[in-house]
């Protein structure tokens, strides 16, 4: 939802292993977003020819390979939160020209998909840079329309609750929103 907030995305390539789960989840989405959602029924498919590639998952093991994405893309990749987990394999990362994280502190201690690039000697953590270090100009992002950019996020609570803090406090002085009970 926040890359079609962002980005003119016209159509989304989504896979799940869950054949049922994932066309509900292709119609809720194309629904939502007003965009077409089409479930496919492998990640190549899902990964092939696209601008951004977004993995969300539980995956132990690389479910994204790097012979599957185009010069150009950019990946967000977002659900492997510890040491033992990989979303995607060392050749995407090494083909990565820019590696982002929310917090490199956290992300050596949670990045799944970076250790294994690190321990083998691939990238170093001197070579992976904080996204705010980017998003302020402090260095630089995509420099060419070649790049191929990762984002591993790991997401910080911290930041979390501030938005949310500000987020309610915005709709609170504007009278907007509505009351709901959390916890009975």
């Amino acid at each position: 939802m926040a890359v079609c907030a962002v980005r003119p995305i016209k159509s989304i390539s989504a896979y799940g292993r869950n054949a049922e789960r994932r066309e509900e989840f292709a119609k809720k989405m194309s629904e939502l977003l007003k965009v077409d959602v089409s479930a496919v029924d492998s990640p190549e498919k899902a990964a092939s020819g696209k601008a951004i590639i977004i993995t969300s998952t539980s995956a132990r093991e690389p479910v994204l390979k790097r012979e599957w994405i185009d010069p150009g893309t950019h990946l967000n990749v977002v659900g492997s939160n510890f040491l033992s987990k990989s979303e995607i394999d060392v050749e995407t990362v090494k083909a990565a020209s820019i590696i982002a994280v929310d917090s490199i502190e956290q992300s050596r201690v949670e990045a799944g998909d970076l250790l294994a690039s690190i321990e083998r000697g691939v990238i170093t953590w001197e070579s992976v840079t904080e996204l705010g270090r980017i998003v302020a100009g402090r260095e630089p992002g995509r420099t060419n329309d070649q790049d191929i950019t990762l984002f591993k996020s790991n997401g910080i609570a911290l930041e979390d609750i501030s938005t949310a803090l500000r987020i309610y406090q915005t709709a609170k002085e504007r009278g907007v929103g509505e009351q709901i009970e959390m916890w009975s």
